[in-house]
């Protein structure tokens, strides 16, 4: 998928659509209009999920803490989205299941009344999911639980309950959602930044746009213009009208990485009590541990560095359940992102979809959308595409159908194609898993290449090999080193030491990839990525 080609279609035609943002959420409504026959473009000013959708906590989830909450406070809404979210999660892990699993999560409880508090309330988590449930919830004793766990602190430990949500690969999944939307007819690209919104009678006619890398600017002509840009809504926001109050409250979340020594490799741990009241998950991520999230107020910035003090808050309570805490020097990967939350009532007439996500036209006809997260991001896309055939008077070829839609990877997917790919390719056990789960039914393709003389690994201890570096540059629109390893590859949020030991070979490689077009001087490359890996991803 060359990216030429993608800005020659941003050039040469005019859209029913264009979003601005490239994480989940522009993706999921590039794909439903895409999908409902609308013609759609994208631009990104940076790689897709750079910022808030490739650093979430990576669970699939209904949202244990809301359900909490909507019980506490008797609260309707929070039952709904609730509901609702629990149902995006069966679809989401329908979508690309090569890229998701169900997860077990262990809640460790320290007296009958709290065992009996959480499992009544993680049955109802479990029912309240219909026909896409899980596994069921269950009650665990203590001997189970230090089993799993043998790390926890045993003291006044009485057991445990199980519950399930999902586990996911959010970088790749995005990526997967952008592709698919191509596929279907999107035409979409990284690195180009909206500049301008053009308007002509007070009415948005187009996007004023620049090419990052050669500062070409042109104008896409379009009838409707979203705005998903997460974080950066009011800047966009902003754009359309100065005067405009802000739709968001940034929120930053810190997670650290750590050796799979604190979790069993398909077991997870949830933390449910801290001093000001937030829920911290232990979750296995490929063959790591990743402890998270924090919850505090930021500003809104490009790359965020992760704050010491989260730091030392994430281990500070994992170490009031474990015995063993881990030091500083333990952390092979670090990173932060900022949650949108969305404000209510920012101004008047729209459409106010739920309290997790809001939508908002403003009179110009820009439409913005804020707030939800990664598990209802195809909902999210759905209401927002309803919302401009209604708004807009669009009429789309057919209805919604991105509840049943199977992403790229996914179409001939099945987990024991690895062994036949083993065998087809004679390649190593942990590569082709690796590869299975990475690429769905792609990996064929990914493992020819190797074939052809692609498959050294790329840095010792992971199973990355050259020929996906080959696979990224072709067919998944990657520009720079830190796309390669930080997006395509998730090297550098596994272990960012490893990820700076790779990019002398990443670049001798790439240099050497006829369809590669180096955006700027590889020397360049190869210290912003050095920089990036040396602090935070």
């Amino acid at each position: 998928m060359q990216r030429k080609k993608q800005i020659d279609g941003l050039k040469s035609n005019k859209f029913d659509v264009v979003i601005i943002g490239g994480g989940a959420t522009g993706a999921g409504i590039a794909l439903d209009a895409a999908t409902r026959g609308l013609k759609v473009a994208l631009v990104e000013r940076e790689d897709f999920s750079s910022e808030t959708s490739s650093r979430s906590t990576k669970l699939i989830h209904g949202g244990v803490r809301y359900l909490e909450a909507a019980f506490k406070h008797l609260d309707k809404a929070q039952f709904s989205f609730v509901y609702e979210a629990l149902h995006e999660r069966g679809i989401m892990i329908n979508q690309a299941p090569y890229l998701s699993s169900v997860l077990p999560i262990i809640i460790p409880v320290y007296s009958e009344f709290e065992k009996l508090y959480f499992f009544s309330g993680l049955k109802v988590y479990e029912w309240m999911a219909g026909k896409r449930r899980l596994l069921p919830t269950t009650l665990l004793n203590r001997s189970e639980v230090i089993k799993y766990f043998p790390l926890l602190k045993e003291k006044n430990l009485k057991g445990g309950v199980s519950y399930c949500d999902g586990i996911f690969d959010d970088a790749r999944m995005n990526l997967i959602v952008v592709l698919t939307a191509i596929n279907r007819g999107a035409v979409i690209s990284n690195y180009v930044e909206a500049k301008e919104l053009v308007k002509k009678n007070g009415k948005i006619v187009g996007v004023r746009v620049e090419d990052v890398f050669s500062k070409e600017e042109w104008v896409i002509e379009t009838d409707v213009v979203v705005s998903a840009t997460g974080p950066f809504t009011d800047s966009i926001l902003k754009m359309d009208d100065p005067d405009y109050d802000s739709m968001v409250e940034p929120s930053l979340g810190t997670h650290l990485v750590l050796e799979p020594l604190y979790t069993p490799p398909h077991m997870g741990l949830l933390i449910p009590k801290t001093e000001d009241g937030r829920l911290l998950f232990v979750l296995p991520w490929q063959e790591h541990v990743i402890l998270g999230t924090t919850d505090v107020e930021t500003k809104t910035e490009f790359h965020p560095k992760v704050p010491d003090n989260d730091v030392d808050y994430l281990l500070e309570h994992m170490g009031q359940y474990y015995k063993k805490i881990p030091l500083k020097t333990e952390i092979t990967s670090k990173w932060a992102g900022i949650r949108p939350l969305a404000k209510e009532g920012v101004f008047g007439s729209t459409a106010s979809i739920s309290r997790e996500h809001v939508i908002r036209i403003t009179p110009s006809g820009l439409i913005v959308i804020a707030g939800g997260k990664w598990t209802s991001y195809r909902k999210m896309a759905e209401d927002v595409v309803d919302e401009i055939i209604k708004v807009f008077s669009i009429n789309p070829k057919s209805k919604c159908i991105t509840k049943d839609i199977k992403l790229i990877g996914a179409e001939r997917y099945k987990f024991e194609i690895i062994e036949e790919l083993q065998n087809t390719y004679k390649i190593d056990k942990s590569i082709a898993k690796h590869l299975i789960q990475t690429y769905g039914d792609l990996a064929f393709e990914v493992a020819k290449i190797a074939k052809d003389g692609y498959n050294e690994k790329i840095v010792d201890g992971y199973p990355y090999i050259e020929a996906e570096i080959v696979w990224a540059i072709k067919n998944e629109m990657s520009q720079t080193l830190i796309d390669l390893l930080s997006r395509r590859m998730r090297l550098a949020f596994l272990n960012q030491n490893k990820a700076q030991e790779a990019i002398d070979h990443v670049c001798d490689l790439v240099s050497k990839i006829p369809e590669y077009e180096s955006p700027m001087s590889m020397d360049i490359l190869k210290m912003e990525a050095m920089s990036r890996f040396k602090y935070d991803v």
